[in-house]
């Protein structure tokens, strides 16, 4: 059950692995035992660490308090629901790459406030590093779920930023603050003249490229940063609906009272049912309107 120094895959595993075996030899007892596992594996479920440990179950309950009675003179953390233990190891080079992706983000984003958490996962699964996603000597992989636990924790101890912007969690590196230059502030002027002039007549992000003759890359760059400045949405369909557009329209729809339906709101303000549709359905997914049979209600603001 003990660690192998001699089954280690580099010099560095194998000092480590001996430096372990010298501790457990000369003060062995069951809960220096379990703080050995959980080091050896980087992560892993508290069942697992029941399972290796061989232990009774009372016997591993018993140990288990004693260990986390001094988690970081051990060098573990627990976190999770399902209880997940990794060492201090395995969580220091998470943390560090975390923050290289968030740098690479940062640089290639600097307009930003921050990489989104759904995101964040892929990228460091992209970087391919087994070691760390699965756990410093291949112990158990972490799961989405462990991972957004874990980077909450990073943030609570000031290793990066977590900050909720339109119900999204987002990152950023700790010293890091968005700096648009002029030549991208140009673009976004650019498309929010395209967007406004537009009015009702909502456009995609396509027809935007295609009015500000701008590359689909910057197109998205921009759209990016006006959602973040909570300048716009996009809704059903892939239209762009302006958070201007948004104070007009409660306008109208107070203007005209109890008789809001789709045909009605289209032959107020001229346009489309392909438009009115997507924006009253925005506003009752919003909570500013509610349908009832096949007229809506203006909720009360």
């Amino acid at each position: 059950m003990l660690p192998n120094a001699s089954l280690a895959r580099n010099r560095t595993d194998r000092r480590l692995k001996a430096e372990m075996l010298d501790c457990l030899n000369s003060s062995f007892n069951p809960v220096s035992f379990l703080a050995a596992l959980i080091s050896d594996k980087g992560l892993i479920s508290i069942q697992n660490l029941s399972l290796l440990s061989q232990m009774e179950k009372n016997s591993f309950t018993k140990h288990l308090d004693e260990l986390l009675t001094e988690p970081e003179t051990r060098g573990l953390l627990e976190f999770g629901k399902s209880r997940i233990f990794i060492s201090k190891a395995a969580f220091d080079l998470l943390a560090l790459s975390i923050e290289k992706i968030l740098k690479k983000f940062h640089e290639e984003h600097p307009e930003l406030a921050g990489m989104e958490g759904d995101k964040l996962y892929p990228s460091l699964e992209s970087l391919k590093l087994g070691a760390i996603t699965h756990g410093v000597n291949s112990g158990e992989k972490i799961s989405v779920l462990d991972f957004k636990d874990l980077t909450g924790i990073m943030a609570a101890k000031g290793i990066i930023v977590q900050a909720e912007i339109q119900g999204r969690t987002l990152y950023r590196a700790l010293d890091f603050r968005p700096s648009p230059d002029n030549k991208f502030m140009t673009i976004v002027n650019s498309a929010k003249a395209a967007i406004d002039s537009a009015g009702f007549n909502l456009l995609t992000e396509k027809e935007l490229e295609e009015k500000t003759k701008q590359s689909s890359q910057d197109i998205k760059r921009v759209l990016a940063y006006l959602r973040e400045q909570d300048d716009l949405r996009t809704i059903k369909d892939g239209f762009l609906f302006p958070r201007e557009l948004r104070y007009r329209l409660l306008t109208v729809l107070e203007e005209m009272k109890e008789d809001i339906t789709v045909a009605s709101l289209r032959d107020t303000i001229g346009v489309s049912r392909k438009y009115t549709m997507p924006i009253l359905e925005f506003f009752d997914s919003q909570g500013l309107t509610k349908r009832e049979g096949d007229k809506r209600v203006l909720c009360k603001r």
